[in-house]
């Protein structure tokens, strides 16, 4: 019997690179601290966001991306 492949959802959730947040929740990636202080108020190694819902913004000092779909981020590590 062939393995089925991985749901892309699982993957990303075992990515050390990726974080999805709620408001109020804090984590790292690597070193760098990344959080959604409130609801449109994200922070990014130090640097904050105000973030629309479906909107996505850059910490270009850091390389991290976080994107905004209702009360979900995702952070993401850029290559």
């Amino acid at each position: 019997m062939a393995d089925e492949p991985e749901n892309q959802e699982t993957e990303e959730e075992d990515d050390p690179n990726t974080l999805r947040l709620e408001a109020r929740e804090y984590d790292t990636i690597g070193p760098i601290h990344c959080g959604v202080t409130r609801e449109g108020l994200v922070a990014i190694g130090g640097q904050q966001f105000n973030i629309e819902d479906g909107e996505e913004q850059t910490a270009e000092h850091v390389g991290i991306t976080v994107r905004r779909e209702g009360e979900q981020y995702t952070f993401s590590k850029t290559t």
